[in-house]
């Protein structure tokens, strides 16, 4: 369904309106959306017209925590033709293009029908500057020490929202185990300073090779994890790959007199996905792993 723009009075006020607006039709698609928008989603409408606003990229809840979505939506009397002037307070859970989540206050509003049709707008609170600086502080409590990695209680916090996202909506998890093979005899042999620095080095390249959308972080004491966002296995094993080469060139310029060697797991899966990452530790404490 189309959405006329020159039929609102004040234009200008749409498109440049500090806060992002998104545009939807009666069976809750992106119809249009102003300036705002695209800067906080980072989509720009072509990228999301016609999509349905609760979808990966978009999650509304009202002040009960009911989710907004098509069937049930608590805000459907929004939709309705005599609806006009309806206002409802919400928060928006914005997948960013970057893969960032961050959730802003909204509020949903209808609009008059227009030709026979109905809209509703959603206007978002252009806060996403705030939260990211705020994201920024808080990263800090968030990381290993070590490594500068995510530290696991974080990383399991991501992913069960992204086991969530996929079991709401299809589609697979690729994840990715690493152990440090034999770092306590390093230590017994070299010291703890030396396994520390193997710790580092491997985490540094595995920081450096992963994407901004993936999530890494220091599962164990001697042991890495990584949600490849996206990824199947195709893409993964090419991850993989990409990560044995810098290991190994890694290995060649450290300092410390030994080669480090890491076991990995990988598992692409579209179902289980409270249980995979135990399930991928139960195979590499057996040693079952495969040498990087």
């Amino acid at each position: 369904m189309e959405f006329d723009l020159n039929n609102l009075i004040l234009k200008d006020i749409f498109n440049f309106a500090s806060d992002g607006i998104f545009i939807l039709d009666k069976e809750w698609k992106i119809v249009a959306m102003n300036y705002a928008a695209e800067t906080i989603s980072g989509w720009s409408k072509s990228e999301v017209e016609s999509q349905k606003l609760c979808t990966e990229l978009f999650l509304c809840f009202d002040q009960e925590g009911n989710q907004i979505c098509e069937g049930s939506c608590p805000k459907q009397v929004v939709m309705q033709e005599n609806a006009g002037g309806t206002v409802d307070p919400l928060e928006v859970k914005v997948m960013t293009k970057s893969g960032q989540p961050v959730i802003l206050s909204g509020q949903c509003v209808s609009i008059p029908s227009m030709a026979g049709a109905s809209y509703a707008a959603v206007m978002i609170k252009n806060d996403i500057e705030k939260l990211y600086l705020e994201e920024r502080v808080l990263a800090g409590e968030r990381l290993d020490p070590l490594t500068h990695l995510y530290h696991r209680q974080y990383f399991e916090e991501l992913y069960n929202i992204e086991a969530k996202r996929a079991h709401r909506h299809g589609g697979t998890l690729a994840l990715l185990m690493l152990d440090v093979e034999k770092l306590q005899e390093i230590n017994n042999k070299l010291g703890s300073k030396a396994g520390d620095e193997i710790l580092k080095g491997a985490g540094k390249v595995i920081k450096e090779t992963i994407r901004d959308v993936d999530v890494a972080a220091r599962y164990g004491d001697d042991e890495y994890i990584i949600l490849l966002y996206g990824a199947d296995e195709i893409k993964a094993q090419k991850f993989i790959q990409r990560l044995r080469e810098r290991i190994q060139k890694w290995n060649q310029t450290k300092k410390i007199p030994i080669e480090a060697r890491l076991n990995t797991c990988l598992m692409v899966s579209d179902r289980d996905f409270e249980v995979l990452p135990e399930r991928m530790k139960e195979i590499i404490d057996g040693h079952k792993g495969v040498s990087l």
